[in-house]
């Protein structure tokens, strides 16, 4: 308006029906001093009725909107319509919007293609793109890719954003031949320029991969701004990646943090998962274990796989929440169908020990092969193990070397190890010592302390490589610092002989009390008796008593025998000379019942080994249910005092023969007062039979009940251990598993001998060291700690013989002898209690568990029952056979 024309004067032309001073007054009256809607409404309203193409357009807007009236779809429509008929390009392009939304009409595609048609002839931009959409999704009409390069080209060239961004991105499909990444730079660059996020997010990335244009790390860093700046929830989310990482930028964790926290409550998963570790770990903020899992539940129910996993994990450990596994195991499996692999793996592990469900085996087979499948070693190793122990699936050696391999492949350090030992033991495949030596050293590479300790044996041994006693030093050691008490042990001995290097009194004390720190019992005797010959002709005897003690505690023998002279010599009871012809006698007398021992190894047992066992006792024995859903899988030997058999352990004592009245003489009631640790030593045994249909033998059982029989391989049982030598180097490889189980007794099987000559034989090889001591008793005033000595050296043997009517049951038996304050030594339910030590496992470690249930007992069937549903809930009814036994 003129500066020179008033109001009143362009009111008073509007009122003589002047169409020019209608429109005007109306944009006076729209906004500026003047603003009045409801004039601005009624000169649009005239305008437009005066047949004002622009005003009908303008009032068609004021009906949808509600300015200056009442919002009224249909009038919008109708105005519209009419706008639309009189030529104008922006009233079309709304018509067709209201007939695609149904806005003050019924929705109608054709119509709306009809007039996206005319808008876009008519030059509107947003038309001809939306034409080119129709034409995508055949929308009013039929689909038409032509038309649609077409008419998003020509929106494109008319400048429509969304159409030079759809461009852009035709120009990035294809492969490379059809493909033009400078086109593609072209387009997107100008849609970026004329505001489109989109465009701009992906001119970033162009910038970012050289796409079309040269790397430039900085345009990658200000487009990706300005398209986060735009609301790009994807972009805040690179924004702050590119602030984590210095990407074109120097690295600012406290602009990480916001950038991820606006994109996180923009939505973006990703972007809640990372917001959740940076309150974690305190990234560009303060630790927060609440907003942890606040933001990492919201990431896994997004359907985030890693925030899932993380969600049960913090559910587990109560991680900013309370600990509650049935949640753990929910989004463990959540996470595992999404996809997960060590998801997968944990929730077969949930099935597997029973966390916040009930023990599955199936389950647990199922979904750790899934894991396995898809490449998680660990996940392999267990479903190698699966395959071995028969675990969820039928027990197969193939397919547990199989999947070893495969885990050992995938740089699993265990399978690895399993695998050489394979290949030495020739378990499922031909022993090869080259291969055991390769998988060894490679087990031993990847930090597997059991594999370093066999390589040094290999190289001891020349096992597949050359002899090098530099390197057998060498792994010796490395096993020894990782903390393997074996490694030790052996070490030292290299420090005392020179193998492998310079003999070195130092380093041989300070690795042999390292392994007797450790709690190996050899390297508690010979550290003792270092202390005893002491260095530079010094000896520690407050040293020597403490080692020598705690080795005779253990149970060593030769230990026990040391502490006891030194004891009596201490008291005056025995001189020196005495002390030296004794400790020779009593070791000549150790190595013969060691022997004899060895003798009575069970070497081979073709139907399996049968243990019988009251119903009250077979609970400790199988599965247990509940969180962890323990393995009870042992027996109990039990101290013979329980024993109902009033021969047992007289055997050897009762034949006619001088050689067991010799024998008898050291063992005779000799309850004198002594606080010597060898009286309070006692035998604990767990009685078997080497025949299934034999007479059923009740060994420290309760009287009157059937028994049930479990009847386990020969291969349960460690037919080894006891044959090597105390105080040698440990030479035979480590095995799967602990060298020695501390919380377990010892798990050699015995044979019970009957015959007369037998013990003769026995008793013959005893006379020469129980004379020799003999003499030196008979000169002593107080022999009784001599005496309980030797009975405690001979204590097993008298319970490895029985009387030749016996002979039918061919019993075999576990035995330990154990002070009374041994850590082994544990106390059942019984009223009164009475004392039992643990095996180690013995059942249910692979194929050949059978269980035998006597066919005429009460609830048999019931039993039978019940023993299945146990079974099959730990996975063990497949590689456990159920049966009933006379």
């Amino acid at each position: 308006m003129n500066r020179a024309e008033d109001l009143t004067s362009l009111t008073h032309k509007a009122e003589q029906g002047d169409t020019d001073a209608m429109l005007r007054l109306a944009r006076v009256y729209y906004q500026g001093d003047h603003s009045d809607e409801a004039r601005f409404f009624e000169w649009t309203r005239q305008a437009a009725e005066a047949g004002d193409t622009g005003a009908m357009f303008n009032l068609a807007l004021a009906y949808f909107n509600g300015t200056g009236t009442e919002s009224d779809a249909g009038k919008f429509f109708d105005w519209t319509l009419a706008g639309a008929k009189a030529g104008d390009a922006t009233a079309m392009y709304n018509l067709a919007l209201a007939y695609d939304r149904g806005t003050g009409t019924e929705p109608d595609l054709g119509q709306c293609f009809e007039w996206t048609r005319k808008a876009a002839a008519a030059g509107h931009a947003g038309a001809m793109f939306n034409l080119a959409l129709a034409y995508s999704k055949g929308k009013g009409t039929a689909p038409d890719r032509k038309a649609y390069a077409k008419w998003t080209r020509r929106a494109a060239e008319a400048s429509d954003p969304d159409a030079m961004f759809n461009l852009a991105l035709s120009y990035a499909e294809g492969d490379e031949r059809s493909r033009d990444d400078a086109e593609y730079f072209e387009w997107t660059l100008k849609a970026a320029q004329a505001g489109h996020a989109g465009a701009m997010f992906n001119l970033g990335q162009a910038f970012y991969h050289g796409r079309g244009t040269y790397a430039d790390m900085s345009a990658y860093l200000e487009w990706t701004q300005k398209a986060a700046q735009a609301g790009h929830m994807g972009a805040m989310f690179n924004l702050s990646l590119a602030y984590r990482n210095g990407t074109g930028t120097i690295a600012d964790d406290q602009a990480y943090f916001e950038w991820t926290r606006r994109a996180a409550r923009a939505g973006h998963a990703r972007a809640m998962f990372n917001l959740a570790l940076a309150y974690e770990e305190g990234i560009g903020t303060h630790p927060d274990t609440a907003r942890y899992f606040e933001w990492t539940h919201k990431a896994a129910h997004t359907g985030h796989p890693r925030a899932m996993f993380n969600l049960a994990l913090a559910y587990e450990k109560g991680e900013g929440t309370r600990r509650d596994l049935s949640h753990y195991f929910k989004w463990t499996r959540k996470a595992a169908e999404a996809g997960h692999t060590p998801a997968m793996a944990n929730l077969a592990l949930a099935y597997q020990k029973g966390e916040g469900t009930v023990p599955d085996a199936a389950s647990f087979f199922t979904w750790i092969h899934k894991a396995a499948e898809a490449g998680d070693g660990q996940a392999m190793m267990s479903l190698a193990l699966a395959y071995d122990e028969g675990k969820g699936t039928r027990q197969d050696v193939g397919k547990f070397l199989a999947w070893t391999r495969r885990a050992a492949e995938a740089g699993e350090p265990r399978a690895m190890f399993n695998l050489a030992m394979a290949y030495w033991s020739g378990t499922g495949l031909a022993a090869d010592a080259p291969r055991y030596f390769e998988w060894t050293r490679k087990a031993a590479g990847a930090g597997d302390t059991r594999a370093k300790f066999n390589l040094a044996l290999a190289y001891e041994d020349g096992k597949g490589v050359e002899k090098d006693t530099g390197k057998y030093l060498e792994w010796l050691l490395s096993a020894a610092q990782d903390g393997e008490p074996v490694a030790m042990f052996n070490a030292a001995l290299c420090y005392q002989d020179g193998i492998g290097t310079d003999k070195d009194p130092d380093c041989y004390l300070a690795w042999m009390r390292r392994g007797a720190e450790s709690g190996y019992v050899d390297a508690m005797y010979l550290t003792a008796l270092a202390y005893q010959k002491g260095r530079d002709g010094q000896d520690d005897e407050e040293q020597f008593q403490a080692w020598i003690t705690r080795a005779a505690d253990a149970g060593h023998r030769q230990a026990l025998i040391v502490a006891t002279l030194a004891r009596l010599k201490s008291r005056s009871i025995l001189d020196t000379a005495q002390c030296r012809a004794l400790s020779g006698a009593l070791h000549s007398l150790l190595v013969v019942v060691r022997g004899i021992k060895n003798d009575h190894i069970v070497e081979s047992a073709p139907a399996g080994v049968v243990h019988f066992a009251p119903w009250s006792m077979l609970e400790s024995m199988l599965p247990c249910d509940g969180d962890g859903a323990t393995m009870a899988n042992h027996v109990r030997l039990y101290h013979t005092a329980y024993c109902t058999d009033a021969w047992e352990g007289r055997r050897l004592t009762e034949i006619d023969d001088d050689d067991a009245l010799l024998l008898g003489s050291f063992l005779g009631d000799t309850a004198a007062a002594d606080d010597g640790p060898e009286s309070d030593y006692a035998v604990y045994q767990a009685s078997f039979s080497l025949v299934c249909d034999g007479p059923a033998t009740m060994r420290a059982t309760a009287d009157g009940e059937q028994p049930v029989r479990l009847v386990a391989p020969l291969s349960a049982f460690d037919q080894q251990r006891a044959r090597s030598r105390p105080l040698d180097p440990v030479r035979r490889p480590i095995l799967p598993g602990p060298l020695v189980d501390k919380s377990r007794a010892d798990g050699t099987l015995y044979r019970v001998k009957y015959e007369d000559a037998e013990v003769r034989e026995s008793l013959v090889r005893l006379r020469d060291p129980l004379a020799a001591i003999g003499l030196v008793s008979d000169a002593v005033a107080e022999p009784e700690g001599i005496y309980r000595l030797v009975r405690l050296l001979v204590s097993e043997l008298l319970h490895l013989y029985q009387y030749q009517e016996r002979r039918q049951e061919q019993e075999a038996r576990l035995l330990v002898n154990l002070p009374i304050s041994s850590p082994l030594i544990h106390m059942d339910d019984n009223d009164p209690g009475r004392l039992y030590a643990r095996s180690p496992d013995l059942l249910f470690t692979g194929y050949g568990t059978r269980i035998l249930v006597p066919p005429n007992c009460r609830d048999a069937a019931a039993a039978m029952l019940n023993l299945k549903h146990r079974l099959a809930r730990h996975g063990l009814l497949s590689s456990t056979a159920l049966g009933t036994g006379e």
